[in-house]
């Protein structure tokens, strides 16, 4: 059967051939699962949260190379640049939940198995004398967990939009993303306030318990079971074929520059606490409303956005957070003061608009995936243009490690980061520039398998 992508952000609709040879386009579930009670949305969206929830340990992470191995800002954002890696790696982990399953299942086993080894890592910043390099394997470990699990919710959502129009799709896409933010969101504050009133062991030892939930809820869900393997290098190939189609270069190139621009939050992060003294428990309420914005994104892009044309969402939304973006040169500069803003109140709401900015930019080319993937490649597609957006902000980590150690950035001196913060905006606003060249009617040949294999030798 052929079908049509009902997509409206494609100038041309791309046509999809649906095969269901060997039980390739089957659904994971069955048809009475679906009709009943849908366990599995209720699992998709406990692995949306858990990631989500696990952000409770994210400030005592960074506290935890900033006081306790006293490392300088060029060194954490070094430091942080590894848990990115599994999640450039994206793709093989989708290809291997795609093509060979564990007991006939190709998703509940993935899920149980890396979301408790998930926990254990956790207990072990908890509870081991760690060293800088051996905490930074761990932080690698609990990435790559994270990332097998979220693949395999992603390849669970995109399985679920098929079949169905482009807003139930959208609302499909949304939902998982709102439920990462909403658990993001729930512990926002208190990963500072407990900070303030507890040893960061404790917030490691509640933070195992959220992807343990995850395992205990995976002994519930029921799959389809297959009796024998996809070959992986089919599958490779049919990845291959998929995305060699000009709709996958605009969102591939627009996430990858949009992503890897060098950014200042782990310089600005160590300003806000060492020199205008931040406790853990404001830098949590920060994040806490990060959590609002990118929610309200969410709401706001499925609400009036969805239907909207692609490239002119991204052209304005670029051109209304560009001068938000650079805003913290005021507060750098004490400009704030001058105009009787406190500090506080100036960092909260310029970080609450770009997040959701942020958010509205780039849901639109998630869900533009998902509702043209191709059965059996669940994972696979998704992941690709997900691992794009991860390599970006692993590049984002390098250069912003590279430029601030070229300023001289560190613990203490501050001096250049007025100079920094406009240089991250030059290269914020430039990926407007690339925005324009790849969603524009331009006539140009790309060897997508090229790109594809080089990238595969790089990661």
């Amino acid at each position: 059967m052929i079908e049509k992508s009902n997509n409206p952000f494609l100038s041309i609709d791309p046509i999809v051939e649906r095969t269901k040879s060997n039980g390739e386009g089957l659904p994971l579930l069955s048809e009475k699962t679906k009709k009943g009670f849908d366990f599995t949305q209720i699992v998709v969206y406990l692995v949306g949260l858990s990631d989500g929830l696990t952000h409770l340990a994210s400030l005592a992470i960074y506290y935890l190379f900033k006081d306790y191995f006293r490392l300088t800002p060029y060194q954490v954002s070094l430091i942080l640049m590894y848990p990115y890696i599994p999640f450039i790696l994206k793709p093989v982990i989708a290809l291997i939940t795609d093509s060979f399953s564990i007991f006939g299942m190709r998703r509940k086993p993935y899920l149980f198995l890396f979301s408790l080894f998930q926990s254990l890592n956790f207990l072990a910043l908890a509870f081991l004398n760690l060293s800088v390099i051996q905490a930074s394997l761990i932080l690698f470990f609990i990435s790559l967990c994270a990332s097998f699990c979220t693949t395999v919710a992603e390849a669970l959502v995109v399985e679920s939009s098929m079949g169905q129009t482009y807003s139930q799709g959208t609302n499909k896409v949304t939902e998982f993303i709102a439920s990462k933010a909403i658990g993001s969101l729930s512990v926002a504050y208190f990963s500072g306030y407990f900070l303030e009133k507890m040893p960061r062991e404790y917030i490691f030892i509640a933070t195992s318990i959220f992807p343990l939930i995850i395992s205990l809820s995976c002994l519930f869900l029921k799959e389809k079971e297959y009796s024998t393997n996809r070959n992986i290098f089919n599958q490779l190939s049919d990845l291959i074929k998929f995305i060699n189609t000009p709709i996958f270069l605009g969102p591939f190139l627009y996430i990858f520059v949009y992503m890897s621009g060098p950014d200042y939050d782990d310089a600005f992060f160590f300003f806000c606490t060492n020199k205008l003294g931040f406790r853990p428990s404001f830098m949590g309420t920060l994040r806490l409303t990060y959590g609002i914005a990118s929610l309200i994104g969410i709401i706001i892009y499925r609400v009036f956005l969805k239907n909207c044309s692609l490239r002119k969402t991204l052209i304005i939304t670029t051109l209304v957070s560009f001068p938000i973006y650079i805003s913290p040169i005021i507060l750098t500069e004490h400009i704030n003061k001058f105009l009787g803003i406190s500090n506080e109140l100036f960092v909260l709401s310029g970080g609450f608009l770009i997040e959701a900015i942020t958010e509205i930019q780039l849901l639109p080319l998630f869900i533009l995936t998902a509702n043209i993937c191709q059965p059996g490649l669940e994972a696979s597609v998704f992941a690709t243009i997900l691992s794009v957006k991860n390599l970006g902000s692993l590049t984002k980590k390098g250069t912003s490690s590279f430029i601030t150690y070229l300023m001289k950035i560190d613990s203490y001196n501050f001096d250049n980061l007025s100079l920094y913060i406009l240089t991250c905006g030059f290269f914020f606003f430039f990926h407007i520039l690339i925005n324009s060249f790849a969603f524009m009617n331009l006539h140009f040949k790309i060897n997508i398998k090229l790109i594809f294999l080089i990238y595969c030798s790089f990661v």
